[in-house]
């Protein structure tokens, strides 16, 4: 059985892969639970947090956000003095901070999983990437969260941390094509074929990257190291398509590439629809 690299042999590494990332729940207290997780894992790695997922959750009054949000002075203080925990003040201010904040947008939303999957129309995302390296950081969607929960006060949860936050609570499917999890994912639920990654090039759902319905069929080609927009691709009925470049370096060495997330792009969204 192949699974995604990255938990290596780390029992609890593979057994949150296997178990949790990328499985789709739409429970808001998993996302709340992540938040806090996530909040205390900026500049550090994600198995030390989950190294400690236990003492957060006896720490943290089992992620109840009425609760945290409640948190007070004395409170603050016990946390601090917590060694199970990462014990930053930033970030466990934050935290309190955040608490409040979610339930607010549970109210605005009806939850805050509703309030994410406004940004995604309503459906999961799926990425097609063979290469560990291709794992993209963040993405538009984690842009435009991260900006309008920092908009609304939101501590500690940049783009970054909210990709992560996707791809864990399965929102977007980020497994390996390779990974057993891969397939497992991609069969359940309502899904749109987000990108397709290769080691220079993305092509990409336009909808999805400039938040529009009207372009949800339209895809474009963006160049990794910069997010540029440099080509877009219009396919047909029959399967063939037309592609527009723009007049940048090294066009011609990506017509191969370009091919190739074309047609896999055919090929999996046949599978989605």
């Amino acid at each position: 059985m192949e699974r995604c690299p990255w938990p290596k042999n780390d029992e609890l590494y593979i057994k949150y892969h296997d178990q949790e990332w990328g499985e789709y729940t739409g429970d808001d207290k998993k996302h709340f639970e992540f938040l806090v997780l996530e909040s205390a894992q900026a500049g550090l790695s994600w198995i030390t947090i989950l190294r400690r997922r236990e003492n957060y959750r006896e720490a943290y009054s089992n992620f109840d956000a009425n609760l945290v949000s409640e948190y007070k002075d004395d409170k603050i203080q016990q946390l601090i003095n917590n060694v199970g925990i990462i014990r930053n003040r930033r970030k466990i201010e934050a935290s309190i901070n955040n608490a409040a904040l979610f339930l607010n947008l549970q109210q605005e939303f009806g939850s805050f999983n509703n309030y994410l999957l406004s940004f995604t129309f309503g459906k999961r995302i799926t990425n097609y990437i063979e290469k560990i390296e291709n794992l993209p950081p963040n993405s538009m969607i984690s842009d435009r969260i991260s900006k309008d929960m920092k908009r609304r006060g939101f501590k500690f949860l940049g783009s970054t941390i909210m990709y992560a936050h996707l791809q864990a609570v399965g929102i977007i499917n980020d497994h390996l094509i390779s990974c057993f999890k891969f397939n497992k994912i991609k069969k359940e639920g309502e899904e749109i074929l987000g990108g397709i990654y290769t080691d220079n090039l993305v092509l990409y759902n336009a909808g999805i990257y400039e938040n529009n319905t009207q372009k949800l069929n339209k895809l474009i080609i963006i160049k990794k190291e910069d997010k540029e927009i440099v080509g877009q691709v219009s396919i047909k009925e029959d399967k063939n398509y037309n592609v527009k470049m723009k007049n940048i370096k090294g066009k011609n060495e990506y017509k191969k590439e370009i091919s190739y997330m074309i047609e896999k792009y055919i090929e999996l969204n046949e599978e989605i629809a």
